[in-house]
């Protein structure tokens, strides 16, 4: 069983020695050198959560830069994590850069998404964004064919026949030999899963410069709403890290960003209570120039308490019952949340999808099954 520590230990927000790391990794002159002498004093740097690790190539790169590597001798370990990022991510995207040309050469349009696109398109430094995989994004319709071409290319995927699964996830994990990994997305985000919403995030994509070439990644508008979306909720290893990547994205695009657009997305998306609450925290926690408006129109916007509940849900471990809970929620926002009664029709297909079974006829079965080993495993525990 999960426990309460270790619950949130998994949350999205820092605690106060995580807090203290961002604000030392982030900040400038003598704030980030307060908050990086008391984070010293409270934290070994040999028992830090994996968490605080992913940002220590961030933080060394900082202090470099606000002159401070030399206040205390640890940093030359700093920057020795730094060169282990630099290195693995490198050798990542020189692989990422040969998939994408496997694409191509097929006429199957991909972007990068999550850290490989911050790191081309806003860090500008491979070394600062700890990386455990890399992810391309497809069209849907093209999804099937590109996972053939990576198979051909020797990556395999981490789930049996994730083709037959296409309606019921957001994409797959493929590794290779050298144990390398990369999601292969056909919808951005496990939330974007209505087919009416498929070419929301191919509107605007921006291409960066990548190798002796370019990449496509969304626009900042739509890699910020992906960033506060896929950080904001519970993860083993403590998540927090989403906080830098869209501070840096703010910062970096705070003159051009279409907070419009953002607010939009957000809206079509049914993500408005996620993408405030993100947005909420960098600016009062960060300082970051969120607009007042942008904060006010994710607020004020009307959603059914359910999505409020999925919100809370996607907060701590997701077990048994809450799991079923976020399941239906997925149906629902497949047909377009306000219509239940299509979502009645679409749930028992998603299970039958995201249970591989042949026929729709073994769901319930295959619900009563699960749910009777839970509750197995619940009495069990209770003894």
């Amino acid at each position: 069983m999960t426990t309460t520590i270790e619950r949130r230990a998994g949350r999205p927000w820092p605690t106060h020695e995580q807090a203290l790391l961002l604000r030392a990794a982030l900040g400038t002159g003598a704030a980030a050198s307060s908050a990086y002498a008391e984070w010293r004093a409270l934290v070994d740097i040999d028992t830090i959560d994996g968490g605080s690790f992913r940002l220590l190539p961030l933080l060394y790169r900082n202090l470099e830069r606000q002159g401070l590597a030399g206040v205390d001798p640890s940093v030359a370990r700093l920057k020795g994590v730094y060169r282990l990022s630099w290195v693995r991510n490198r050798t990542a995207l020189a692989r990422v850069q040969g998939l994408l040309g496997l694409l191509a050469e097929a006429g199957i349009e991909a972007q990068l998404l999550k850290g490989t696109a911050l790191i081309l398109g806003h860090y500008r430094d491979y070394g600062v964004r700890w990386m455990e995989d890399c992810d391309i994004f497809v069209r849907p319709a093209q999804a099937i064919r590109a996972m053939q071409i990576f198979r051909e290319a020797g990556w395999g995927a981490d789930i049996a026949s994730p083709e037959r699964i296409l309606p019921a996830i957001h994409a797959a994990n493929f590794s290779n030999a050298a144990g390398d990994a990369v999601d292969l997305h056909w919808r951005p985000l496990w939330e974007c899963c209505s087919p009416a919403d498929d070419g929301l995030y191919w509107e605007a994509p921006v291409a960066v410069p990548f190798g002796e070439g370019t990449a496509l990644i969304p626009d900042p508008a739509r890699l910020l709403l992906y960033t506060c979306v896929h950080g904001v909720r519970w993860h083993p290893t403590p998540p927090f890290h989403w906080i830098a990547d869209a501070f840096t994205l703010v910062q970096d695009t705070a003159e051009t960003i279409d907070w419009e657009r953002f607010v939009y997305l957000a809206r079509r998306l049914w993500l408005t209570v996620t993408a405030h609450a993100a947005l909420r925290h960098l600016q009062r926690h960060l300082g970051s120039p969120v607009p007042e408006t942008v904060l006010a129109a994710l607020r004020d916007t009307p959603v059914p308490p359910t999505l409020r509940l999925e919100y809370a849900v996607k907060l701590g471990p997701v077990q048994f019952w809450p799991k079923a809970l976020i399941q239906w929620s997925h149906a629902r926002r497949a047909v377009g949340y306000p219509h239940v009664g299509r979502a009645f029709v679409q749930f028992p297909v998603r299970l039958q999808h995201l249970w591989q079974l042949e026929h729709l006829g073994e769901v319930p079965n295959r619900a009563l099954l699960a749910a009777g080993r839970r509750l197995s495993r619940q009495n069990r525990s209770v003894q």
